[in-house]
């Protein structure tokens, strides 16, 4: 999921000090998030949405877009 979220952060021309700004997370978090380092709970994903300026159903629909895309598009594995 990190790997997303630092594409959504970018693809929105956000540096991680800015979506700090925007949301309530240290900017070590952020990094530790995007590095698959933290555990994304539920507050933390909802903070991040809102700091990135999405409803958070979009961060789990790209995720398993990938999810879908890394096993080839089959949705049994």
């Amino acid at each position: 999921m990190g790997r997303h979220l630092r594409d959504l952060r970018l693809a929105l021309n956000l540096e991680i000090e800015q979506l700090t700004e925007r949301c309530r997370l240290d900017a070590e978090v952020i990094h530790a998030l995007e590095r698959g380092e933290h555990p994304a709970d539920l507050d933390t994903l909802t903070e991040l949405a809102g700091g990135l300026g999405i409803p958070l159903h979009m961060i789990f629909t790209m995720w398993e877009a990938q999810a879908l895309e890394d096993s080839g598009g089959d949705e049994t594995e």
